[in-house]
């Protein structure tokens, strides 16, 4: 499900926000982020991401992709992507990773502002 979640990413827009632990995501999509990272730079996808602290130095260099970090008390392995018109809830435990996509114009703005707040008060 999560794979497919990026996948959609892919084939669907030009630019994506998302928040949650760096390190945990390259735990679970160990292989498919090469190929995945590699897609989306031959695309031009942009990303801007939040990541927890402990993700700072440990996860690998993203092209494309600007990071900014939030104090490790607000790490949670809950992370969102939002695109187009669609916001993807991710759980991203090791045992039962999980992927819920909701297609809804007006959720998607409204996740876009919680964003915002969250990019705002990270760090570079």
């Amino acid at each position: 499900g999560i794979k497919s979640v990026f996948e959609d990413i892919l084939r669907n827009c030009k630019s994506y926000i998302g928040y949650g632990p760096g390190q945990q995501l390259e735990k679970i999509l160990k292989y498919y982020l090469k190929y995945y990272s590699k897609r989306r730079v031959k695309e031009k996808i942009k990303a801007r991401l939040v990541y927890d602290e402990a993700s700072r130095g440990n996860i690998k260099e993203r092209p494309l992709s600007e990071i900014r970090y939030i104090p490790q008390e607000f790490s949670s392995y809950a992370a969102l992507r939002i695109y187009s018109d669609k916001v993807a809830i991710l759980w991203l435990s090791q045992f039962e990773p999980l992927a819920i996509v909701i297609k809804n114009r007006e959720i998607a703005d409204g996740y876009k502002k919680y964003f915002e707040i969250i990019w705002k008060a990270a760090k570079p």
